[in-house]
Parts: C-alpha cells; sequence; structure tokens
C-alpha cells in the first residue's frame, strides 16, 4: 500500500470509476475493463486501484461516515469527499481544492473515523439491518464471519456468464479442487510406500 498522498492522477481515475459505477449504471468489472484498456498502468499500480476501489465499495457505508454523509445516496454525488475520506483511512496527507469538497473538514472526517472504528457495523461495512439479522442467526459466529466478510479476498474471480452460470463455476471449481487434493494424497500414499522400507532400514542400521 502507498505510503504517500495519491497523485491527481490516480485520484481521477478513481474518481472515474466510482462515477460511472454510482452514476453511469455500469458493472465494476466493465468499468475496469475499460478503463485500463484506455489508460495502460503497470500491474502494481493497477492494483492499487483495485484495492482502494474495492475497499471504498466493499466498506461504503464506512466511507460515507467518515465522509460526513449519513446516506449512501447523497455521497454518490460527492464521490471526491470519498476520495479524501479514503486518504483519512489511511493517514495519507489530504488532497486540497478538489472540486465539490469546499464543506469537507479534514479535522471533523479524523474525528469521525476515530468514532467509526468503535462502530463494528461501520468499521467492517455490514449494514445496521444486516448486522442486526445476522447476530440473531448466527450468534457470536457472526464476530469471525463479519470480520472475514470485510476483508479483502486474496483472489477475484470473474465469470463469464454468456458461457456458465455462478452455481455452474462453484461446481466446476469445487470439483477441480477435490482431485487435486486427490491427486496430492495420492502422491503423499506413493511416496510412503516408496520410502517406507528404505526408511525402516536406514533406522534399523542406525539402531543396531
Amino acid at each position: 500500500m502507498a505510503s504517500f498522498s495519491l497523485s491527481s492522477f490516480k485520484i481521477r481515475l478513481i474518481y472515474s470509476i466510482l462515477n460511472d459505477v454510482f452514476n453511469k449504471d455500469k458493472t465494476l468489472d466493465q468499468t475496469y475493463a475499460y478503463h485500463f484498456h484506455k489508460i495502460k498502468l503497470e500491474s502494481k499500480e493497477q492494483a492499487l486501484i483495485i484495492q482502494l476501489v474495492n475497499d471504498i465499495l466493499r466498506r461504503l457505508n464506512y466511507y460515507c461516515y467518515i465522509a460526513g454523509y449519513k446516506k449512501i445516496k447523497d455521497v454518490k454525488r460527492h464521490i471526491n469527499a470519498l476520495i479524501c475520506a479514503l486518504h483519512i483511512e489511511h493517514q495519507w496527507p489530504v488532497p486540497k481544492n478538489l472540486p465539490d469538497t469546499e464543506k469537507f473538514s479534514v479535522n471533523s472526517a479524523k474525528a469521525r473515523h476515530s468514532e467509526a472504528q468503535e462502530i463494528p457495523e461501520l468499521k467492517y461495512g455490514i449494514p445496521t439491518w444486516l448486522d442486526n439479522l445476522c447476530k440473531k442467526e448466527l450468534g457470536e459466529v457472526w464476530n469471525t464471519e463479519k470480520l472475514c466478510l470485510s476483508t479483502e479476498p486474496k483472489r477475484y474471480i470473474r465469470i463469464n456468464t454468456l458461457r456458465t452460470t455462478v452455481t455452474e463455476a462453484k461446481a466446476q471449481l469445487k470439483k477441480k479442487i477435490l482431485n487435486l487434493l486427490k491427486s496430492k494424497i495420492y502422491l503423499l500414499l506413493y511416496v510412503l510406500k516408496v520410502m517406507l522400507p528404505y526408511l525402516e532400514l536406514k533406522l534399523l542400521k542406525t539402531v543396531f
């Protein structure tokens, strides 16, 4: 993760991606494909943009709170305030003079950021209604599940729904993973079968 304020270029790119998703009804994968095809970035830069945008979308009510908006529909019209909140979250210098951020107060945003750390449903990006429902249905298990849901996944898998469905893709992946595990188990058993007589012989020589 960057340890400095984002460049004006990256800020404009994040703004464009969020604006396409919020206000032009484009899917996130379509938006990424469009912008990354138009603008050639190094893989590390591309990964950083994806990581930051995904975090904003995954914990949108959290960033809304830091930006000073109670309703998500309001912050969709004030995307630069979200970007300022992103800088607060990562303790980067907040960019100045971004359009439509005249009312954004860094000190107030930092205070809201501290408050949000004590409000789990905000910190983990879980709506209050969902948090209450899952507490009721899952009990203490929900605390672990909530943390997992708010953590960035190690892998993203894009599924072409013109060729398959999410359910079919999951079934195929599960089958491949099981086959891979079986292969590894068979390999381990084979190695043990081949090596065991040798190990036993070596052990006997050591003992006697």
